[in-house]
This record gives structure tokens, sequence and C-alpha cells, in this order.
């Protein structure tokens, strides 16, 4: 649709979208300019184009509300009011938005601003020079994981799909995605071992733990995918049903990924390991499994005097 044209007929072809307020067609600018110039390139997820887009709708609303439509949203993408990024993102923040979405947001309009420079249509950025928002609660006091009793209590109640649900996340360390897309020709149930397509359609291999592998031998080995939910709500929506029937409090599904790595800390005090395990680029990321891993220094506050 992008391919292909010129400049002046990508300029001529945004100009148009922005002065129908055309959300798809906006849209299709952002997500080419991903795919071609983009860091992940063709293989940006689905996931992270879900939140663009909405990113994007939000932002069209939030500006016609203000009157920038038509001829005035493209003279503000031509030359952007200085309190236009700061604004958009302050008008999120007054609506209860987190600073990870505001700051989830920044960076699609900073994407779409990205995109109409490459039209020939922006000249300046100014999500650019927005401040990302601080976030004053630690990660690690956010989306705790399960604890340990409650993994067994989600064990015990469960069908044997769900017990599979379940140990995808708390012992393979898979997100929601990940385990909804797993496929049995992906699986080595004999190696012991799984290749799992992970965030930015990257490829990986994870060793398959003894439960893991057992609860998987339960269901198959068979052809196509691995569980019956297709999508990462089905998913979800399976987890919290679980939850609610074994008394468990629900804390999504990337918590049971959470309870992986704390684990993993926990055991082997070896924060590559857990890196290696979960496949974060660095153990920078790992380290949040330290910070849950509380049982030491709880141990030595119960001996003070």
């Amino acid at each position: 649709m992008w391919d292909g044209l010129s400049r002046d007929e990508r300029r001529q072809k945004a100009l148009e979208a922005l002065l129908q307020g055309d959300l798809e067609g906006l849209y299709s600018l952002l997500r080419f300019h991903l795919a071609t110039y983009g860091r992940a390139g063709a293989r940006v997820s689905p996931h992270t184009l879900r939140s663009y887009r909405s990113a994007l709708r939000a932002f069209l609303r939030w500006a016609k509300a203000r009157g920038l439509e038509g001829e005035a949203l493209v003279r503000a993408v031509e030359d952007p009011p200085e309190d236009l990024a700061a604004g958009f993102l302050r008008s999120l923040e007054e609506a209860g938005a987190k600073p990870a979405s505001v700051n989830q947001r920044r960076a699609a309009l900073r994407a779409f601003w990205e995109a109409l420079r490459w039209a020939g249509v922006a000249l300046a950025n100014p999500f650019t020079e927005a401040p990302a928002r601080r976030d004053p609660v630690p990660r690690w006091e956010k989306r705790r994981p399960y604890e340990e009793h409650e993994v067994r209590r989600l064990l015990e109640g469960a069908t044997p799909q769900e017990r599979a649900l379940v140990l995808l996340g708390a012992q393979g360390g898979l997100r929601v995605s990940e385990a909804v897309n797993l496929r049995w020709e992906d699986v080595d149930l004999q190696g012991g071992r799984m290749r799992v397509r992970g965030k930015g359609r990257k490829e990986a291999t994870v060793l398959l733990p003894r439960g893991l592998r057992e609860a998987l031998q339960a269901l198959g080995p068979g052809e196509g995918p691995i569980l019956p939910w297709r999508t990462d709500e089905a998913a979800r929506r399976a987890l919290r049903d679980l939850c609610r029937r074994v008394g468990v409090p629900y804390r999504g599904y990337h918590a049971l990924r959470h309870y992986c790595g704390t684990h993993l800390y926990r055991a082997t005090r070896d924060l590559q390991t857990v890196a290696r395990h979960l496949r974060h680029s660095g153990i920078a990321t790992s380290t949040i499994y330290a910070k849950w891993s509380e049982d030491d220094i709880r141990g030595l506050m119960e001996g003070w005097a």
C-alpha cells in the first residue's frame, strides 16, 4: 500500500488520511514504517501492532475533542504546538493511566510521527522531547508472582489441559501468547526440550522440567496446537476460572512466569540461569526475581531481638 510510492505520493496519501481522520489509513502508514524501518522490522510482534493502533486511536480521539481535525490536524502535525505531546500524555495520566501505559503510548506516537516524517508531512517529532513518565512504585512491588502453595492448589484442582496451561508458565516460563501458540511439532518430549517463539518472534530452546514434561505426555503427543485455547484472552479466562474454582487470587498469567523466575532464583541464586531459562536478553531484567526472593531476609529478621 505504501511500498513503491514516490515521496510526493506518500505525502499526498498521508495528508488525505489526516484530513479525513482515517484511523485505518494512518495505522497502515505506521505499520508499514515499523515493518520497514523499525528495529524489529518484519518481526514486529502482533501485540506491539495492536497496542500502537490503540494508542493512535486514543490520540485521534483526544485531538478531535480539542478541535484538531481536518486542516487543523494537518497543521498540528506539520507544525506541532509546543504542548501537543505533553498535553496528550497528561490527559492519559488524568484519566488514570499508569506510567507504563503512558510510556507505551508515548512510544507509539513517537513511532507514528517518524512515519509521518518519512511520508514528508512532519518535520519535527514532538514525542521525542516529551519525557517518559517515572513510576514511583518499584517493579517488584507490582504483578507479584503466585506463591508456592497457590501453584500447588492450582495444579491439584486442574484438568489435564489446565495443568499444562499452568505449568507452561510456572515451570516453562512461557508468556501466555507463547503457551497458546506452542505446537506439538515444537516439543521434543523424549529429549526434554521445546522450541518457543517469543517476543519479537525470536526463537529459543527451553528445557522441559519433569512436571511439565509429564503434563504434556498426559495430553499427547498429537498434532497442531497443544492447548485448546486459541487466543491469549481465552487462556487467561481459563486460568481465571481455575483460580476461582480452587480459591486462589487471580494475578494474571504472567505471574506464573514470575513464579518460575523466583523459584529458579531461590534454588540457584544465579541470575544467569534465570535469564537463560526465561530468555531475557541480559541479567538486568532478571534482577526482579532476586527482589521477590525474600525468604532469606525474612528469616534473618525473625532472628532479630
